[in-house]
């Protein structure tokens, strides 16, 4: 095991720095600013750049995540989708 450990800790944390949020740089349309965010990650080469892992936290402090993909962006919001077979 001492292997694995070696080369998972010789990773870098962030292969790059991160990018740099400038709330006073951003659009005042949410959408428009995710759209940004979105030509950047196609563009960076992110894998699945449409995929995000949602919590919730029921009320005895019990969490649940579920994978979800994001199918849409209208008037009404983001659309998402999960596997079929995903709590919903």
């Amino acid at each position: 095991m001492s292997d694995l450990r070696a080369r998972l800790r010789a990773l870098p944390t962030f292969a790059d720095d991160l990018p740099v949020f400038d709330p006073a740089t951003a659009p005042d349309d949410p959408y428009a600013l995710f759209g940004q965010w979105l030509d950047d990650a196609i563009a960076s080469r992110e894998r699945q750049p449409n995929a995000m892992t949602v919590s919730t936290m029921d009320t005895a402090g019990g969490i649940a995540s579920r994978t979800l993909i994001i199918k849409d962006v209208d008037e009404r919001g983001f659309q998402f989708s999960s596997a079929r077979s995903s709590r919903k």
